[in-house]
């Protein structure tokens, strides 16, 4: 019974001690590191930015580790109001440590969301002081944006960047001869008379209400291919395999597959273009 009693009591403890630590504040930049640039990107639902900050990175750095989150467990993709913003400052290991605040949430790199309270819109205000800038189309393209960009399993469609028109040149046919969930397994085939080229990248779309998306890469870890040109010769074809693991979960619904391919004309010189095999998924 003394036993019985003291485990229920060392349960009740556990129990307490796991709520206090919930609320507990925590500093979540304490391993950012101020002597690398502070890159910082906002979008506030029609357009956005994409930037950096050095002079005053040292600044803005510590005075965002003065500001204390506590967890959120209650955070999910539809409470994301605009404008949005995120930080991706450099890691003290070296490596990215990308943020991502909307409506009083940040999300973490890991996907771990934290209550913070912080006016971000006075960084979008300062202007950025180092290197390009870029312009931002959706939340998709802002770092660790693709925590945002499904709700209970369904594309959020105006959180994702709508595809460009392209067209693909005749005789170059690319399409999927099997799928599973880690890969597509593809035949690119050169029926025209010339040689052409391609390459490891390529990149996902989806189709929403008629239009087709860029689909982000779920993860905030860098997806490097290595950039080497393959020859495809007149009436050879190649068979290929393209990773799907670096896009998580797909929903259901009609996607394509798109690639570069590329040919040296001789009076016009080398072209650009990008071919596109269609797959779904159940």
């Amino acid at each position: 019974m003394k036993r019985m009693l003291l485990c229920v009591i060392a349960a009740a403890l556990l129990l307490f001690l796991s709520a206090c630590s919930k609320d507990e504040p925590v500093d979540i930049f304490a391993n950012a590191d101020p002597d690398y640039c502070l890159y910082f990107s906002w979008f506030d639902g029609k357009e956005g930015l994409s930037g950096a900050f050095y002079a005053e990175r040292y600044e803005i750095v510590e005075e965002l580790k003065k500001v204390k989150a506590t967890l959120a467990p209650d955070f999910t993709p539809d409470k994301m109001t605009y404008p949005v913003y995120a930080l991706d400052p450099t890691e003290k290991n070296g490596g990215s440590l990308p943020f991502l605040w909307t409506n009083g949430y940040i999300i973490t790199g890991d996907g771990t969301a934290y209550h913070l309270k912080y006016d971000f819109s006075k960084l979008q205000k300062k202007g950025f002081s180092y290197g390009y800038t870029r312009e931002i189309l959706s939340v998709a393209e802002l770092p660790n944006g693709f925590r945002l960009v499904q709700s209970n399993g369904v594309w959020e469609k105006t959180c994702l960047t709508k595809a460009q028109d392209e067209a693909s040149p005749e005789g170059i046919l690319l399409q999927v001869t099997a799928r599973n969930d880690e890969k597509l397994s593809l035949k690119l085939e050169n029926a025209t008379s010339k040689t052409w080229t391609y390459g490891e990248p390529y990149t996902l779309q989806v189709l929403l209400d008629g239009d087709w998306y860029s689909v982000p890469i779920m993860t905030s870890d860098l997806y490097d291919f290595t950039l080497v040109a393959y020859i495809l010769e007149p009436g050879q074809s190649k068979d290929l395999s393209c990773p799907l693991t670096p896009y998580g979960k797909l929903p259901a619904g009609q996607y394509r597959i798109r690639k570069e391919v590329s040919s040296d004309d001789p009076y016009a010189g080398s072209k650009d273009y990008a071919v596109f095999a269609e797959f779904t998924v159940d």
